[in-house]
């Protein structure tokens, strides 16, 4: 498939397993796909486009800007507003005290259009960062089980 980009989502066959993964790379043809686990080069063409990487969903970082101080803050994806095609953000926590047009949490912004949103980082992309820091706990887990046996017998 023609147009993919770094950060597009796409479906690939991986030992014919169907996965989800985020591009990280093209290069003559080729796609680099991070699959969470592991990163796997895939021919363009075998790369089916689930989401563009600059498309905004539920889970994504971003930069909004604030209606009444048209100033930019931090914060993630809660909701898109069907209706209106605006999205809810949770406010980071150091934005949250700065004075936007929050509801009474003081860490909301209802209704931003989607024309006041920069992405920084998708919910996927975050999801696959948590994800391998659970793999790797698990691992250090396991290596200091095994090291604690060996050194009690």
């Amino acid at each position: 498939m023609e147009g993919l980009s770094i950060g597009d989502v796409v479906k690939v066959d991986d030992e014919g397993m169907l996965f989800e993964g985020i591009i990280v790379g093209l290069e003559n043809n080729q796609a680099r796909v991070d699959l969470g686990d592991s990163v796997v080069s895939k021919p363009v063409k075998d790369c089916v486009l689930i989401l563009r990487g600059t498309d905004l969903e539920v889970g994504d970082r971003v930069e909004f800007k604030s209606p009444l101080l048209g100033v930019y803050f931090v914060g993630v994806i809660t909701r898109r507003n069907l209706q209106d095609n605006t999205f809810d953000i949770r406010c980071d926590n150091e934005d949250a005290n700065a004075g936007s047009e929050i509801d009474g949490e003081g860490d909301m912004e209802l209704g931003v259009p989607a024309a006041d949103i920069r992405k920084l980082m998708t919910g996927r992309e975050l999801a696959v960062s948590h994800f391998r820091k659970a793999v790797h706990t698990v691992q250090a887990i396991n290596t200091f089980r095994k090291f604690s046996k060996l050194s009690s017998h």
